[in-house]
């Protein structure tokens, strides 16, 4: 009799076997990218956790984490963050502050601040992890290598990529020694080592490090994982940066393909497809089809994660530049100013992303001139 059969409501199979079977079933379909049955089987679970156990119960944490990870997946981050603090704060009463599970709470709390644009937040709750971690687990285990991965996100997105490059390279020693040169935890590594150098400029070395996760994740998760969509995506964004941009189109079309048909039509990661596919097309002279793709992308980003973040701004400087193009001036300010705001709010006056929409927005503009900033108006005498 298989696990499936067992959980129709055999009386041979008491109910905490239950959920634990439906846990796994969920963790399995999770690791197949498929998030929306993962969620069915985690909530399953949860439900005669709670009702047998308790809602205060170690095997119920697990639950809430699992079901917050689905939700994350699926681009409902507030539902994720809700689920995953429920997780934390079972652990904290139960293992107290410095357990290793209490640190796991922290790091994928962080992960969903910083995917909500909160990086501030995001770094604090990493931070906290990585402590518990190398004090309790030591320096070279694979959930001290995930603190440093994800500390290194943070850098990235706030702009300070050498720090970012510094962090990710050690999760890349990591996980190379303990888990082997082509394992899916390496791939990871390599695609955000190969991100950092994109960052810094250094696009061929960039290059080589997401085909290197490429090539394990198509070997190791299959052509139609979203992990797998991610290199192409990856990728395509490298070879724009070296102005190979129908090499770029052919790899973020596949992207968009396997993340369309794993994730539906209204995730983030279809938002990003859209605004990279919008920005090729932009490069290759295609304004009209460009302004589609991004006007597309940032309905969805407004959708699932509001008006005021940073990748909103990101593609509003992307409408400004193919409104430029379109020789649509008013709009192209409109877009520009609106990511100006987004971002010196979200990010910072001093960041890269900042800087750039804000040269964008004033340059070439006869008679539209930045702002002052920080100066005292002067009293009239």
């Amino acid at each position: 009799m298989n696990a499936v059969n067992l959980l129709s409501g055999s009386c041979l199979v008491n109910d905490i076997l239950r959920a634990n079977i439906l846990t796994d079933l969920g963790a399995t379909y999770s690791a197949l990218g498929d998030y929306k049955k993962a969620l069915e089987y985690q909530e399953k679970a949860l439900n005669i956790q709670r009702e047998k156990l308790g809602e205060f119960h170690l095997d119920t944490a697990t639950s809430y984490g699992n079901i917050g990870g689905a939700y994350g997946e699926l681009g409902e981050y507030k539902k994720a963050l809700e689920y995953k603090k429920k997780a934390l704060e079972i652990r904290r009463e139960k293992l107290g502050e410095d357990h290793p599970d209490t640190a796991s709470s922290y790091d994928t709390i962080g992960s969903t601040y910083r995917i909500l644009g909160e990086h501030k937040k995001a770094l604090e709750y990493h931070e906290t992890a990585l402590k518990i971690r190398r004090e309790k687990l030591g320096e070279f285990h694979l959930d001290t290598a995930k603190s440093y991965n994800n500390i290194g996100l943070i850098f990235g997105e706030l702009g300070e990529y050498k720090k970012a490059l510094e962090y990710q390279e050690k999760a890349l020693k990591i996980r190379r020694e303990k888990l082997g040169e082509d394992h899916p935890g390496a791939a990871t590594a390599y695609n955000n080592v190969g991100t950092a150098y994109d960052r810094l400029g250094e696009y061929k070395k960039a290059l080589e490090y997401h085909e290197k996760a490429l090539k394990i994740r198509r070997e190791k998760l299959g052509e139609d994982h979203p992990e797998t969509a991610s290199s192409y995506s990856n990728i395509g964004a490298t070879y724009n940066a070296l102005d190979e941009h129908k090499k770029a189109l052919d790899c973020q079309e596949k992207a968009l393909k396997i993340f369309r048909d794993k994730l539906g039509e209204d995730h983030p990661y279809i938002a990003t497809s859209y605004n990279n596919i919008g920005g090729t097309y932009g490069e290759l002279g295609e304004y009209k089809k460009a302004l589609e793709y991004q006007k597309k992308a940032l309905i969805i980003r407004r959708e699932k994660l509001g008006e005021d973040h940073p990748d909103n701004g990101r593609i509003y400087v992307s409408l400004g530049h193919t409104y430029d193009k379109l020789h649509r001036p008013q709009e192209a300010i409109q877009s520009l100013q609106k990511a100006v705001v987004i971002l010196e709010e979200k990010l910072g006056d001093k960041h890269p992303d900042t800087v750039s929409a804000r040269n964008h927005l004033y340059s070439n503009r006869p008679g539209f001139r930045q702002p002052p900033k920080n100066r005292k108006a002067k009293k009239r005498k």
